[in-house]
């Protein structure tokens, strides 16, 4: 998050940032917490009652602004920091927006959202990558399928992987477009990994031949 915005908010009923996060009582600063957070791929990161640290997508719409004399107790970290207060966050926001395709990298472009199913694989081949399916990420299963060889890489449902020479089983760009690839990656929030029996199609050195993308299977963010 290298821009940082930062305000004082309090939660009405439930909390501001639903990402998840963690608690550190001895170490915790507005830092630390902001690249937890970025790590993760959430655009939003608060601190609370000095060791908390939480993360989001969005602020939840029954939040408020608070005072900021609300946000007074010391980062158990860096106590020249102020680490929000009880029920009441100092967050940050990053200046960017919401999760967003990726376009690729390291050689491999998107190719499109296709259709898949679970007995007629439109890439049969799955591959376990670095950190699991808790951390997939669009680089971790496109290095993945490079390593054993094969020039397509498809992430499903959030945190499958899986990989082939070129489409197969009938699979074919989803009618709907990209809206079908609507899930998160696991490990980034900030991109897209397929949906249910949708799978983000990459191409390695558009070395296979596809049919071209549609208006509606252009780069944008899933409606």
């Amino acid at each position: 998050m290298p821009s940082r915005h930062f305000w004082w908010f309090r939660p009405e009923v439930g909390r501001t940032l639903t990402g998840g996060g963690y608690t550190n009582q001895a170490n915790m600063t507005s830092d630390t917490c902001i690249d937890y957070c970025t790590i993760k791929g959430f655009t939003y990161a608060g601190t609370e009652l000095s060791s908390m640290c939480y993360c989001g997508m969005s602020i939840a719409s029954n939040a408020s602004q608070a005072p900021t004399s609300d946000c007074a107790s010391a980062c158990a970290g860096n106590s020249t920091q102020p680490c929000g207060g009880s029920q009441r966050l100092n967050m940050f926001w990053s200046n960017t927006t919401g999760p967003q395709i990726n376009p690729g990298n390291n050689s491999w472009a998107f190719a499109g959202c296709y259709t898949d199913g679970a007995n007629s694989r439109t890439l049969p081949n799955g591959v376990a990558t670095v950190g699991g399916s808790v951390n997939m990420t669009v680089a971790t299963c496109t290095t993945a399928c490079r390593q054993n060889g094969y020039n397509l890489a498809g992430m499903e449902s959030g945190g499958q992987c899986w990989c082939a020479p070129s489409i197969m089983n009938g699979g074919t760009l989803a009618p709907e477009g990209v809206s079908g690839c609507n899930q998160l990656c696991n490990g980034n929030l900030s991109e897209y990994c397929g949906g249910t029996s949708r799978l983000s199609v990459y191409d390695f050195n558009r070395t296979v031949t596809l049919p071209p993308l549609a208006p509606e299977q252009q780069l944008r963010a899933p409606a």
